[in-house]
């Protein structure tokens, strides 16, 4: 795909996600059901003609971004089936996970990292008396994203490439995405929670994609 193209598709990300951001504040159903998953189309399309070469790395990428398609979906108004969308994005970071761990083999747990996984049990701690019935989903939810973390940091430690970088910091955006909004929707929601919330997730997911 020409430079051109990758250079409109990208404009129109930024375009169809601030159109997005907007409807939610609006409440405009009909406005979020078409630029929440076009958004996430056209993120999908820079990481499968981003590059030519066929590799595992990208077909788990594609993979990942497929279900998160379908994870927006499920928590999409008025679906709004929380579960489901948990269950896609799930899946989502565990092919995350084994792209980061394609390249160099999967990596051993550093010091360093602990504090991803002290991080996530924080938070979890701090959201237990809210969840009820999605406890468990929730802990194995944080648990995976803290994986997917990791393994994208020691990526970039190990190939230190500009595409290793997208992936690293794709995959703390989505740490940070993930974590604002099980605050607003389990403790408590503030307003400009979603503004944070689509304004790290929609870079997080075209991050990873470019690092195809």
């Amino acid at each position: 795909m020409s430079t051109f193209v990758i250079y409109s598709i990208l404009i129109l990300i930024l375009v169809f996600s601030a159109l997005h951001i907007r409807a939610e504040y609006r409440n405009s159903i009909l406005y979020i059901t078409i630029f929440k998953p076009l958004t996430m189309l056209l993120i999908l399309a820079i990481a499968i003609f981003n590059s030519d070469t066929i590799s595992l790395y990208k077909v788990l990428i594609i993979c990942g971004l497929i279900f998160s398609l379908v994870g927006d979906v499920m928590l999409m108004r008025p679906i709004n089936k929380f579960a489901f969308g948990l269950i896609a994005f799930f899946i989502t970071h565990l092919f995350y996970v084994y792209a980061f761990g394609s390249v160099e083999g999967f990596q051993d747990l550093q010091v360093g990292w602990v504090i991803l996984f002290v991080g996530g049990f924080v938070l979890f701690y701090h959201l237990s008396r809210s969840l009820h019935r999605l406890k468990i989903p929730v802990f194995f939810y944080i648990t995976v994203i803290s994986l997917m973390t990791w393994q994208a940091g020691e990526l970039w430690m190990s190939v230190g490439t500009s595409k290793a970088t997208f992936a690293f910091v794709g995959a703390i955006l989505f740490c940070i995405s993930d974590s604002i909004l099980s605050i607003s929707r389990f403790k408590v929601n503030f307003k400009l929670s979603q503004a944070i919330i689509l304004g790290t997730y929609y870079p997080a997911q075209l991050f990873i994609a470019l690092s195809v």
